[in-house]
């Protein structure tokens, strides 16, 4: 497995809150490394590192062994003996994405749980657009934002899920907080059928409001 150096680091991006899995342990019992999922963008002119390469074995009538470089938005395990992200911001912990749609090629890109950046297509993204979407301090609040997540919306909207489970929407071109979604959280009730049931008229608007039928 691949190993993620510190050169490398602040170009791996990964899934946002992914702390990674736990790889072995020694004889005394202490865990050796993290095991982390993610990939690296097309490097530039004006970035530090190039694509790193894989040892990789055939195995046939004779095992060889060559070395194949990664290819841009590859996703690849690699392990680390530093946390990628860091509870409580004490440490940057380069990119990460909360929304990436392969498809489509639409992502949202997250920094330190703070910065949020909408790109339509990510293989076509460059490091340099991430850091610039960044410096636009969308949905930072001067550095005092949490969000857990966000996702694409319409138009130029995003949603996102900010401190204390309140939903918010974004334009992700001027940063403007648009307007909050209501709903209780920890109820998952979408589309369920209230229509018969009995409760008294605030129980009722709470369903509704959660996505509950009740008419």
């Amino acid at each position: 497995m691949p190993e993620l150096t510190e050169e490398l680091f602040p170009y791996f991006i990964f899934f946002h809150g992914d702390l990674g899995v736990q790889g072995p342990v020694d004889d005394s019992g202490m865990q050796s490394y993290w095991i982390t999922n993610g990939f690296f963008l097309v490097p530039s002119n004006d970035d530090s590192f190039s694509l790193p390469q894989l040892d990789t074995y055939t195995l046939g009538t004779k095992r060889t062994h060559r070395k194949q470089t990664i290819l841009p938005h590859q996703f690849v395990y690699f392990k680390h003996t530093r946390a990628l992200e860091y509870q409580y911001r004490e440490k940057p912990s380069g990119f990460s994405y909360t929304f990436l749609d392969e498809k489509s090629g639409t992502a949202i890109f997250m920094k330190n749980s703070e910065k949020l950046f909408l790109h339509r297509n990510f293989r076509l993204c460059t490091y340099k657009e991430i850091e610039e979407g960044f410096s636009k301090n969308l949905g930072s609040y001067d550095g005092h934002a949490y969000w857990d997540y966000a996702v694409p919306y319409l138009g130029n909207q995003i949603i996102g899920c900010y401190e204390n489970y309140k939903l918010l929407a974004l334009d992700s071109v001027t940063g403007e907080e648009l307007y909050d979604i209501e709903y209780t959280p920890g109820l998952s009730i979408y589309d369920c059928d209230f229509r018969y049931a009995r409760a008294d008229e605030t129980l009722l608007d709470e369903l509704k409001q959660n996505g509950g039928i009740i008419s």
